[in-house]
């Protein structure tokens, strides 16, 4: 099995491309959750939905967001009775957070949840969430709000094109820790793979739950570093401090670096690839490239084992 750890739009693609190379039921992903929030009495996780609907073959691939098709006339008249919402919501997707926090509010976990869902549109992967509990991340950086924060999902759906994320803040009412689940995906996994997206906004809150960080060290890993260049509005010496932090972040529990063509920034034995995913062909070639890797590694493992 191949494991994701899911955050942004660089990880969705690069599982579009793998899932031609692997059976879906070969496939697990372990979202970010730290973008949920209850909105109009309803449950949003937009990175847990868009890994679904990708799944499901609904997904919007025009933005790598929501339901392809999807109306959006409740939120409209919501607009018009005077009740704007935080986020634009499809009515369709709006159907999918009501059935989800239905769930929650009858004492379901999370993962309760999401199995269900996942069930109902007929999915074979394994989707998991990185936690049952509660957790949420804030954004901030030099642009948006002056400097202040804001939470993680409205970043994504307004602001993720208009410049790079300087700091996070994870909050927390008990500290967040890996459901049994998780760690045992990531444990049996031949390899997990950390696709391309900025580690602040979109990895770190799953690192950062318990136990997961132990079950990465105790596997092999293949990190795709985001390209500097994803984010142009970024001055230069922003953009090799963003190189750093995902080194160093990832270097604790990291086999294989995969950097772009076009990165500056020296590692040792990585692998240098095109990572812009530009196109379907640009998208597969990388799976493609990645995955020989990981195959290599397994008749490696095979023949000295």
């Amino acid at each position: 099995m191949i494991t994701f750890l899911s955050g942004g739009t660089g990880t969705l693609k690069l599982i579009l491309a793998m899932r031609n190379l692997k059976h879906d039921a070969d496939i697990a992903v372990i979202a970010n959750t730290s973008d949920t929030a209850w909105i109009g009495g309803n449950h949003a996780a937009r990175e847990l939905d868009n890994i679904m609907y990708l799944f499901a073959g609904v997904l919007n691939r025009t933005d790598w967001n929501g339901i392809l098709g999807d109306t959006y006339s409740t939120y409209r008249y919501l607009h018009k009775l005077g009740r704007d919402e935080l986020l634009p919501t499809g009515d369709k997707q709006r159907a999918v957070q009501i059935a989800r926090g239905d769930m929650l509010t009858d004492g379901l976990t999370l993962t309760d949840a999401t199995e269900i869902l996942c069930g109902s549109y007929g999915i074979s992967a394994t989707i998991l969430p990185m936690t049952d509990t509660w957790v949420s991340t804030y954004v901030k950086n030099n642009v948006i709000n002056e400097g202040k924060r804001i939470h993680l999902l409205n970043y994504r759906q307004n602001h993720r094109n208009d410049s790079g994320v300087h700091e996070i803040e994870i909050e927390y009412e008990i500290k967040p820790e890996a459901t049994k689940k998780v760690t045992h995906v990531i444990s049996s996994s031949e390899t997990v793979i950390i696709g391309p997206g900025c580690p602040l906004s979109s990895t770190a809150p799953i690192i950062s739950c318990g136990g997961i960080l132990k079950a990465l060290e105790d596997t092999h890993v293949v990190s795709v570093s985001p390209v500097p260049q994803f984010k142009p509005t970024i001055k230069k010496e922003e953009q090799l401090k963003l190189s750093e932090n995902i080194l160093e972040l990832y270097s604790q529990f990291t086999d294989l670096f995969v950097l772009d063509i076009h990165d500056e920034t020296e590692v040792n034995g990585a692998l240098r690839l095109d990572t812009t995913m530009r196109n379907k062909n640009s998208c597969e070639s990388l799976a493609w490239d990645i995955m020989s890797v990981i195959r290599r590694k397994q008749l490696s493992t095979e023949k000295h084992g």
